[in-house]
């Protein structure tokens, strides 16, 4: 985990405001990302060009496939996390469209949703926060 909170540190994944704190806590939480067009949803880069990870052993499509906002209860920006892409894959599909990808160069089917991760909520002794 320490080496985990080194990567995160060294990528630059926050905005500068968060290196300040001497902690943080990291938010595991859930999204799910549909895809609503009328064609398979593809990275803009070619498979040749995705950028290896050494920390988490995979490459990454997109270096910015989603932003993460925590804000206060007065809605003030308390912090902002980068999700890059690595494995979307088809996990829910609507009524009339068939899963076709599994962590592949394609990423999503028309009519169909990835799911990726946990849901959680900050809560600390003085403030509640939110994820946006």
């Amino acid at each position: 985990m320490l080496n985990d909170l080194f990567t995160l540190n060294h990528q630059n994944i926050f905005i500068p405001a968060t290196y300040q704190w001497m902690t943080r806590t990291l938010l595991r939480f859930s999204s799910v990302i549909e895809n609503v067009g009328t064609d398979v949803f593809k990275p803009l880069e070619d498979p040749d060009n995705w950028e290896w990870h050494a920390c988490h052993m995979h490459y990454h499509s997109m270096k910015v496939f989603s932003r993460y906002e925590v804000v206060d209860t007065d809605k003030r920006l308390v912090s902002v996390g980068l999700k890059a892409s690595f494995c979307l894959e088809d996990n829910i599909c609507r009524s009339g469209s068939t899963p076709k990808f599994r962590c592949s160069n394609v990423i999503d089917s028309k009519g169909t949703q990835g799911k990726i991760g946990h849901s959680f909520c900050l809560k600390t002794a003085k403030n509640v926060f939110r994820l946006r």
